[in-house]
């Protein structure tokens, strides 16, 4: 139960960062959430699954998705 809860906390403050973005990536969620990268690239599956951001492209960031309000 803990984990879930964690990981939500996590996502509600990725879904914070990523509003102030037109394009994303694992590494910025890294940096500004001082975690790392391979927890940023997993936050980012969610923040798709859940229609935040675009799909993946490669090496590039992804689009978000979601209103800046």
């Amino acid at each position: 139960m803990k984990i879930r809860s964690a990981t939500s906390e996590r996502i509600q403050e990725a879904l914070k960062i990523i509003r102030e973005y037109d394009l994303v990536s694992p590494s910025l969620l890294q940096r500004r959430l001082a975690i790392s990268y391979y927890q940023g690239v997993r936050l980012m599956k969610h923040l798709e699954r859940i229609g935040a951001v675009g799909s993946n492209r490669g090496k590039q960031p992804r689009k978000v998705l979601i209103n800046k309000n």
